[in-house]
């Protein structure tokens, strides 16, 4: 296992997650088909919500000084937990660390997940897979539900399981 630290996100934490985020939203955007605006950056889409609303906490992940990532969860006083975010930088991808990161995460908020992603996000579909088996030994399911707001895209894939 490796040593990995997350760090809570606070208001201070907004101009690294920003920057970060346009990695983040450049490797969605051939699945999302987003553009960049004349500023040469993808928008922030939901990210401000993370700092306005308290049923949101983000974590940084980190190894010794690097960064690795970061993740935005909705839990508040919600029964189900979402994970809406959750991006690993490429250098650390494929290493078997973001299934490693994904489940520590889980467990540091134990009991009811939903995690969303588009089946067309084909690495994203087999690591919430297998995320999901590992976290619930093997017992989750699995929905197509419509993006909000969203027609110009397919319906997202919903994995529901219970961690403890």
């Amino acid at each position: 296992m490796s040593d990995i630290r997350f760090e809570l996100m606070a208001q201070g934490s907004r101009p690294l997650l920003e920057n970060i985020w346009q990695l983040y939203s450049h490797d969605l955007s051939k699945f999302r088909g987003t553009r960049i605006g004349e500023d040469g950056r993808f928008g922030l889409g939901r990210l401000p919500l993370l700092f306005s609303n308290e049923d949101r906490k983000g974590y940084f992940f980190y190894i010794e000084s690097d960064l690795v990532g970061f993740s935005i969860i909705r839990d508040g006083d919600q029964e189900t937990k979402i994970v809406s975010e959750f991006f690993i930088l490429g250098p650390f991808q494929h290493h078997g660390l973001g299934k490693e990161i994904a489940l520590k995460l889980l467990r540091l908020h134990p009991g009811n997940w939903e995690i969303p992603f588009q089946e067309i996000n084909t690495p994203a579909a087999s690591f919430w897979r297998v995320v999901a088996e590992a976290a619930s030994r093997s017992l989750w399911t699995e929905e197509k539900r419509p993006v909000p707001e969203r027609t110009d895209i397919s319906a997202d894939n919903w994995i529901a399981f219970t961690t403890n």
